[in-house]
């Protein structure tokens, strides 16, 4: 998906200003130095020292050069406001490459940034207003944004991304598990010095097929190992010697590693591979986050970590909701069919679901009020979206929310407790398959 076809603006504000995005920043004789000095000198007068060079490299180094994912507002030859928005998609897992699951397109948004002196002027509006009208008419599904401020909802962000804060630590390995900080493992941790372009193809691989869950285009390890704080190890079997089967891309701490980011070979559990990091690098304890569809994961964690909580991960903004409805469904009946088949079963019955949403009430005309007929039973899957004002008549069981309780009740476990018992009633069989797996892996570096 190319930015530069459709975001490419140079307006006049009432207040004399000129909003600029795209190549026309490059046109009006701004560079990516100007955007970098800018954004460090708002956040670090704001909250603490910024250095968004180190902290995004692959954005604000030197060499890079991040104007196309821009949108700014320039007095003359100075920055006054500037928002960062990127397009990236969403690819389903492995499983669910039959299912029929397509990429999901969607934005981060970020780095919100006006000048003292110019706020309370509407920049940030009329800026924001401007990035959701382009992802809209660029067919963009969702947009997140790390942001907590309340004033976000305004524009349709809602809180809904839910990632699980994990930490392992070495008395956690009792029982049985005590073996593995003993015991010759069948796997060996190694450390790449200068990780070459095979092996990054192969991490990636790795990765995308044997996860639970969607995994980031334009997000390849190649792209995501720029931080320089972060480092490399690669996990084999046969003591070191035999084929890839893990990796992580993580930061040392005082209390340990903090994995940022890792995959796991489905032939390996989970606790060998965190027992024999933790072994490699003489540590106490591991810090990660994991998303809460990763039912593997949380089968194996939640009864031996040392903590394993919600862990509210930023806001959300549906513009097509049947979209990523339809995306996630796909994916979480892929794993249905894989649990059953990896386990030498018949393929497990997908709990049946007849129902009629309607999602109501948007804050913006851009989000669309949606009614969505979902039907799931043994074998089939279906989900026709239509406009409210035009759905057909259905016999379907039919629940109506508004847009704000909608989000959070899709995309967090924690969002149902807004329903009335009548509305939880009606819901409680797409329940099963929620929260809607949106997480969005961090640090998002690219």
């Amino acid at each position: 998906m190319s930015v530069s076809t459709y975001h490419n603006h140079s307006l006049r504000l009432p207040s004399g200003l000129t909003l600029l995005s795209g190549t026309a920043i490059e046109t009006a004789g701004f560079t990516n130095a100007d955007i970098v000095d800018f954004i460090d000198y708002v956040f670090s007068k704001e909250y603490r020292p910024h250095n968004f060079a180190t902290i995004f490299p692959s954005l604000y180094a030197d060499e890079a050069d991040s104007r196309r994912h821009h949108y700014i507002v320039a007095d003359g030859t100075k920055i006054v406001a500037a928002l960062l928005v990127m397009y990236k998609s969403l690819l389903p897992p492995a499983a669910s490459d039959k299912a029929g699951c397509a990429r999901l397109p969607f934005a981060t948004v970020g780095n919100v940034a006006v000048h003292p002196r110019n706020r309370g002027q509407g920049l940030m509006r009329a800026m924001m207003n401007l990035a959701i009208e382009d992802m809209r008419k660029a067919g963009i599904a969702f947009a997140v944004l790390g942001g907590q401020r309340q004033r976000y909802g305004w524009f349709g962000f809602e809180p809904g991304l839910t990632a699980l804060s994990c930490e392992i630590i070495r008395a956690n390995f009792t029982g049985e598990q005590r073996r593995l900080l003993k015991d010759e493992l069948s796997i060996a941790v190694d450390e790449p010095i200068a990780p070459d372009a095979e092996l990054i193809s192969a991490l990636d691989e790795l990765r995308h097929a044997n996860a639970s869950r969607h995994v980031r285009e334009d997000s390849g390890l190649d792209s995501r190992y720029t931080n320089r704080k972060c480092r490399l190890a690669v996990v084999r079997k046969d003591s070191g010697d035999g084929d890839i089967v893990g990796y992580t891309i993580f930061e040392p701490t005082s209390q340990g590693l903090n994995l940022q980011d890792f995959a796991i070979a489905a032939e390996i559990e989970p606790p060998v591979f965190m027992a024999a990091l933790l072994r490699h690098f003489n540590v106490q304890s591991l810090q990660f986050f994991c998303p809460s569809s990763d039912l593997r994961l949380i089968r194996d964690l939640t009864t031996w970590a040392e903590k394993f909580e919600p862990h509210d991960s930023g806001k959300v903004m549906l513009l097509d909701i049947g979209c990523c409805l339809d995306f996630h469904l796909r994916a979480q009946i892929a794993a249905i069919d894989a649990a059953g088949a990896s386990a030498a079963q018949a393929v497990p019955a997908r709990p049946p679901l007849n129902l009629r949403l309607i999602v109501k009430n948007p804050p913006r005309p851009e989000i669309a009020s949606q009614c969505l007929d979902l039907r799931i039973d043994g074998v089939n899957y279906s989900l026709e979206k239509h406009p409210v004002d035009a759905a057909p008549p259905t016999d379907l069981p039919t629940l109506e929310l508004d847009y704000a309780v909608a989000v959070p009740t899709l995309c967090a476990s924690s969002g149902l407790a807004a329903l009335t018992p009548e509305q939880k009633n009606f819901l409680w069989p797409l329940a099963y398959y929620l929260p809607l797996d949106l997480y969005i892996p961090r640090p998002d570096r690219n």
